[in-house]
């Protein structure tokens, strides 16, 4: 008969083993790789900012160009009609660079939408034209866009977008599953710096409209209109765009600091 004698694999040099439970150990990984993805998209971030001012816009001009015809042929461009565009060029008037903002009307009534585009150009769809009751509706809209193209949101977007997309498929070029785990984290770690754009842009247009001799106030009901054609309930948090609400809150705030 043979007589087992039980051993503790713990003082045994040659066996692995943790006193920290499995799943411990693999959420403190997940944890140093969120930890280190963050703090990359921050710096990232950061570096991206600083360096596009140094670009210059004649380089971003040649983007536009070579992107502008691929653009313009998703879209049905009709011509734009007077007072839209009158608002436009009056709007365009105070920026450094008048002439080089360009907008396209968008023949198309099912989409409920304004962009902004490489080189200044902006695409208002009739979707959202149509929706819109006054002059300080339309112009607070376009004004918005505008302030994107100002402070070149856009590229900077663009640039950030390829680099972390770039870097992310060194660190994992065979696993899609992590990549696309990720790539849900890169959205929910710059969603404060997508919301501080939108913010930029707002307040971008609130100075248009002032400059303009129009009613920031009433331009800002723009998002009453909004708010009633998509009924918006979603939790900010989750949305790389501040709440309709959130916006008027702002905005109003900063009228009342511009008084």
């Amino acid at each position: 008969m043979v007589n087992f004698q039980p051993v503790d694999l713990s003082e045994s040099p040659n066996v692995n083993v943790s006193n920290n439970a499995p799943l411990t150990e693999f959420l403190k990984l997940v944890g140093g790789l969120i930890a280190i993805v963050l703090t990359f998209i921050l710096v990232t971030s950061l570096v991206v900012d600083a360096a596009i001012l140094l670009v210059p816009e004649k380089l971003e001009a040649q983007l536009a160009d070579t992107l502008q015809p691929l653009i313009a042929a998703e879209y049905d461009v009709i011509p734009t009609d007077d007072n839209t565009q009158q608002l436009f060029n009056g709007l365009t008037h105070p920026l450094p660079n008048p002439n080089a903002y360009t907008l396209h009307l968008v023949n198309d009534d099912d989409t409920i939408n304004a962009l902004t585009t490489p080189g200044g150009h902006i695409y208002l769809f009739t979707g959202l034209a149509k929706k819109l009751h006054t002059n300080e509706q339309l112009a607070f809209v376009l004004g918005h866009e505008l302030g994107h193209a100002k402070h070149r949101h856009v590229i900077r977007s663009m640039s950030k977008g390829v680099i972390i997309g770039a870097a992310l498929g060194i660190l994992f070029p065979n696993s899609n599953a992590v990549g696309d785990g990720i790539g849900q984290l890169l959205n929910v770690g710059m969603l404060n710096y997508s919301r501080d754009q939108e913010y930029e842009a707002d307040t971008t247009s609130v100075d248009l409209l002032q400059q303009q001799g129009l009613d920031p106030a009433k331009g800002i009901t723009f998002f009453n209109v909004l708010s009633s054609i998509r009924n918006d309930g979603s939790t900010s948090i989750l949305s790389t765009h501040p709440t309709d609400k959130e916006r008027i809150e702002r905005l109003e705030q900063y009228l009342q600091s511009q008084s």
